[in-house]
């Protein structure tokens, strides 16, 4: 049995993930890492760098927390085994994340901001915000529709670009890993509830 990765155990059942294997959390949940991704990458990046093939990533915790975790896990492989919360039946699915079918980015030159959900206001970037979801988006249970229906729009993406962390955790995590994968690195950004503004 395997090992599943936990960013930040925020609602974690323990009972029904450890079903899986055992349980390691990349940081504790007092850890207020939230505004800064590089530290948290850091300190992650220690455990995920044994990430095997029997393990799983379980996206839970912040938005931030699981974007930065399955882009430091992705750099390194092809596949992700995530495993998702499921309300309807109460229990953890397990969904297998390939990688190896993400093409070359042919960017376009002008900067860009995307996002997956609704945002607090326009960042003052004065930049083209890309939305990479819509109303009719896949099930966030079903990680390998969203890929395919982001990949669509981030082939255009350049490493300069920003993906700004909004919604849910299942559609960040699946744009940073398709970002990372095409680029080598990602740029978040982050909205800071009490200064009122985007963290980069």
């Amino acid at each position: 049995m395997g090992r599943v990765f936990v960013p930040e155990p925020r609602l974690l059942d323990e009972a029904k993930a450890a079903v899986y294997g055992e349980i390691v959390p990349l940081v504790p949940v007092e850890t207020k890492l939230g505004l800064e991704p590089d530290r948290l990458k850091t300190i992650m990046a220690k455990a995920l760098t044994t990430f095997d093939d029997d393990d799983y990533l379980l996206l839970d915790g912040s938005t931030v927390h699981c974007a930065v975790a399955i882009s430091i896990v992705c750099i390194e492989r092809n596949s992700v085994p995530l495993l998702i919360w499921d309300g309807k039946s109460s229990k953890y699915l397990h969904r297998f994340l390939p990688f190896d079918d993400i093409p070359s980015p042919v960017p376009s030159v002008e900067k860009k901001i995307f996002v997956t959900n609704d945002i607090h206001g326009p960042p003052d970037m004065n930049l083209p915000i890309v939305p990479l979801t819509s109303g009719n988006d896949p099930n966030i249970m079903e990680p390998n529709a969203i890929k395919e229906d982001m990949i669509k729009l981030l082939i255009t993406s350049s490493p300069d670009d920003f993906l700004l962390l909004s919604g849910s955790k299942t559609h960040n995590s699946v744009a940073a890993a398709i970002m990372t994968k095409m680029h080598g690195k990602i740029n978040f950004m982050i909205w800071n509830a009490k200064t009122q503004d985007y963290v980069l």
